[in-house]
């Protein structure tokens, strides 16, 4: 089964930041999927790379894999494509040209020993990257899992199934959780719409699971 690259250069929309009144699942069986996935949509910087901030990464040797996300992409690899759908602002404003993102991704392909398979570029962001990654593989996007770090990864994820990680953006969305008392994983519903557009979008469209890190989302979602 093979890595898809699918990526998109505008300017990633400004993560919302906490806190609403959130409920929690203590039950982590509700965190299960209800169905095997025809395709895991991977978030990139800060769910598999760490995120080194604005403009991103922008050289090859700027990209370290978030430890334990190799092993979880191979894991779930086992079961279904992972397509990679990842914002890259740089490029549209001009900090990284196109063979530097191809070189960047050759280094992430060979960092987790897969095999590349050939990628999608939208320039015009009228299209969220993942709709690419569905129409590419056949699937339909209640087949699908997306898995981000930022609400606005899950908010717009059209149907698929929503992963959040506590990695990257998402360390500010754990942090408030550790202070109510939650621990992770977890199933977070809104008790309260939240006045952020993006959070109340991502909720309003069912529970969002929360886990710690790819690695501990992998083991938990393919027992």
């Amino acid at each position: 089964m093979s890595l898809s690259m699918q990526m998109n250069c505008r300017a990633a929309p400004t993560p919302a930041i906490l806190l609403l009144l959130l409920t929690h699942a203590h039950d982590t069986s509700a965190l299960r999927l209800a169905v095997r996935p025809k395709l895991w949509l991977l978030d990139r910087d800060g769910c598999i790379n760490a995120d080194v901030g604005s403009p991103g990464v922008v050289r090859r040797e700027d990209l370290h894999l978030i430890p334990g996300s190799a092993g979880a992409i191979t894991r779930l690899r086992l079961f279904a494509p992972v397509a990679v759908v990842t914002n890259q602002s740089a490029r549209g404003k001009g900090l990284l040209s196109a063979a530097g993102l191809d070189e960047i991704h050759e280094r992430l392909r060979h960092l987790i020993a897969s095999a590349a398979r050939g990628g999608l570029a939208s320039e015009d962001g009228s299209r969220w990257d993942g709709l690419y990654a569905l129409h590419d593989f056949t699937c339909e996007p209640s087949e699908a899992v997306m898995v981000g770090d930022s609400w606005s990864d899950v908010a717009r994820r059209a149907g698929c199934v929503p992963v959040l990680l506590a990695t990257g953006h998402g360390q500010a969305l754990a942090a408030a959780l550790r202070r109510q008392g939650t621990r992770l994983p977890a199933s977070l519903t809104a008790a309260a719409l939240s006045e952020a557009a993006l959070v109340r979008e991502a909720l309003c469209g069912g529970p969002v699971s929360v886990y710690e890190t790819l690695a501990q989302a992998a083991d938990a979602l393919l027992a």
